[in-house]
């Protein structure tokens, strides 16, 4: 019998895959995985290809933001933000 995961630990699991998958998204574009900036169209890529990706980008960005945020809520409600 497994114990159930808590909440802030379900959040970070989620939080790790939308970053993993904003950085592999970064670098399929070319850029940086570590890097904030959104990477330029690479050569020979098509617009439509680079512009879906973008999209996929921002979005991945925009969930690991979200949970990122919830994560530092929840700590701070626990006392463990200072």
């Amino acid at each position: 019998m497994s114990l159930p995961t808590p909440p802030n630990e379900r959040l970070s699991i989620k939080y790790d895959k939308a970053f993993r998958h904003a950085r592999k998204l970064r670098l399929r574009l070319g850029g940086n995985p570590t890097d904030d900036e959104y990477p330029d169209k690479p050569p020979r890529m098509r617009w439509a290809t680079y512009n879906r990706l973008l999209d996929k980008l921002r979005a991945a960005d925009g969930v690991a933001d979200e949970r990122l945020g919830r994560i530092l809520i929840n700590a701070q409600m626990s006392g463990f933000g200072g």
